[in-house]
């Protein structure tokens, strides 16, 4: 049955919050959704489409201009007759003379021409020759790539001249005039990026958003990082266009140049924002969150915030040890439940409180009976004083000894008022006891007392020695026609002080005095074990207390369990 209502319970809980959020947020944005679908009009869409085709247009057909000249100037650069001989030459001072030509040749070149920030001429050997602003070394791998191309001009990298400005290095293959079908080496021109940028700008463009594509790399204008993005088998056929990069969520129109193959411009399309509708949008969002939010607020304050105020304000009842706050709640929900547990808990904690309360109460009552006993303290003692002053007067030595260890006793007795003390202050406590009853049963009764040194710090219940040899004697010893011996030991085991007192008298029954212990109604008769016991275990814990055995042969072992605390320098 809790189940079914625990249950019935959180599928509350998950109804009332779905409707919440249906109200707060779905509703209301479906609205405006629809509103916003409905406003945008095919108009809008065409026009931001046509301003987009003619500014990626106009753009890269000046870049196409600007790629067009670089062909026709590598065309130049192949039918030059200092060119093919510096590409042709086999002896090194052949190689040398024509090198000298070769870059006289090409810093003509590009004196002429802003556009171009360098150019390397390559042999087939790797031997090159470059202008001043960039640098010469062109890798084995770089000739063999560009010699697998068709013939035309293609992008090969983005690199930097000497002074440090990017460029777009463009190449093509020379083929030898008089055998067109042999290469004997290439052209590297370097174009200048902030040529390039110079157009996103000039069109109100960003060069943030525009790329270069090649058919093995991207080049990022906004930092020229080289990197993959949408791959050349995405463009479409056609010169310009559309494309999405799914991975990155990203819309880019597209531009593909005439005059190098495998060349494309995109341009990041922003998204488009119409002010006026996101405003609308914002605000009517806005009243219906203030509105729905002052009604749940109201909802929540008179059935779930009131509520657990006064959880809230019952737990601080319980806090200042008031256990007569009771809850009590109509509705059939969770803090319902949380109430009663509540008040469970608290019926518990009363009960708790009120045993822990009775046995304080019962301890203490002990203790006034136990004092009240004493007639007068002081008058006791100064009697006591007078009659060993006396006693010492008339010679009697022995006497007075048996009277200031009886003083000591009960000096000792009334002064002691804490629940635990250490074995050495309780076996100083029996050791008095013991003088006293050595004096009474001489010859009949042998004290023994095995204490290690181990133990006499150890902490243990005050006062459940001497009772125990109180038994031991009247019971144990005394009802015997011959010499016995009572025996008082300590020891530790398994973390665990045990204090064991025996005798080797007459033979007690087990079980009656388990019975005793376990079953104690009241009166003499087996008060002094039940008390022991009691205590024990309601300063220690149930798994404590006094415990009994038979010794080797007659007699009993009364022994009790405590765990092992060295109460060395503590405040007792």
């Amino acid at each position: 049955m809790n189940g079914y209502r625990g249950e019935r319970f959180m599928h509350g809980l998950y109804a009332r919050s779905l409707l919440i959020i249906i109200m707060i947020f779905f509703i209301p944005f479906a609205i405006l959704s629809s509103l916003i679908f409905f406003l945008e009009n095919d108009k809008q869409i065409k026009q931001r489409e046509y301003a987009e085709f003619n500014d990626i247009s106009k753009i890269g057909m000046n870049i196409d201009n600007i790629l067009y000249n670089i062909q026709q100037k590598s065309l130049q650069i192949y039918s030059n007759y200092s060119v093919s001989s510096f590409l042709t030459a086999e002896s090194k001072s052949g190689i040398e003379v024509q090198a000298n030509n070769v870059e006289q040749y090409l810093s003509n070149i590009i004196a002429y021409d802003r556009n171009i920030a360098g150019i390397v001429v390559a042999r087939l050997d790797s031997i090159s020759v470059s202008t001043d602003m960039v640098s010469s070394d062109v890798t084995e791998d770089e000739i063999h790539t560009v010699l697998q191309q068709t013939g035309r001009l293609e992008f090969l990298r983005v690199s930097s001249s000497l002074d440090g400005k990017r460029c777009l290095v463009f190449t093509r293959k020379i083929n030898d005039i008089y055998n067109i079908q042999t290469p004997i080496g290439i052209v590297e021109i370097f174009i200048k990026v902030p040529v390039i940028e110079r157009l996103f700008h000039s069109s109100d463009g960003n060069s943030s958003s525009y790329y270069l594509l090649g058919s093995e790399i991207a080049v990022d204008f906004s930092n020229g990082a080289v990197s993959r993005m949408v791959s050349m088998s995405d463009i479409g056929s056609g010169n310009i266009g559309w494309i999405h990069d799914e991975a990155n969520e990203r819309t880019y129109s597209y531009y593909r140049f005439e005059t190098v193959d495998d060349l494309v411009l995109l341009h990041e399309v922003p998204a488009g924002n119409d002010y006026f509708l996101l405003i609308l949008m914002l605000a009517s969002l806005l009243c219906c969150g203030i509105i729905l939010s002052f009604v749940s607020f109201s909802w929540y304050s008179r059935n779930i915030f009131r509520r657990l105020s006064s959880i809230s304000a019952a737990m601080d009842n319980l806090e200042n040890n008031n256990f007569e706050t009771e809850l009590t709640d109509d509705f059939d929900d969770e803090i319902t439940a949380l109430t009663r547990s509540f008040n469970k808990m608290n019926y518990r904690l009363k009960e708790l409180v009120n045993a822990v309360y009775l046995s304080e109460l019962r301890e203490k009552d002990s203790t006034i009976k136990t004092l009240q006993a004493y007639i007068d303290p002081h008058f006791f003692f100064n009697t006591m004083d007078t009659i060993c002053w006396m006693a010492r007067e008339e010679n009697a030595f022995e006497t007075c000894e048996l009277i200031e260890a009886l003083s000591k006793l009960f000096r000792q007795k009334i002064k002691t008022n804490r629940p635990v003390t250490t074995v050495c202050e309780e076996i100083g406590y029996v050791e008095e006891y013991i003088k006293i009853q050595d004096c009474r049963y001489a010859g009949m009764i042998d004290f023994r007392m095995n204490i290690p040194d181990e133990t006499l710090e150890a902490l243990t219940v005050s006062s459940v020695i001497q009772p125990l040899v109180e038994n031991a004697i009247y019971h144990g010893g005394e009802p015997c026609d011959h010499p016995t011996v009572v025996s008082i030991s300590t020891m530790v085991d398994n973390d665990n002080l045990i204090i064991s007192v025996s005798n080797d008298g007459v033979t007690a029954d087990l079980e009656m005095m388990r019975n005793l212990v376990s079953g104690y109604t009241g009166g003499q008769k087996g008060m002094a074990i039940y008390g022991i016991d009691s205590r024990v275990k309601l300063h220690w814990g149930n798994e404590y207390g006094l415990f009994f055995r038979h010794c080797d042969g007659t007699g009993l072992d009364a022994y009790i369990v405590q765990p092992y605390k060295n109460g060395k320098g503590e405040s007792l």
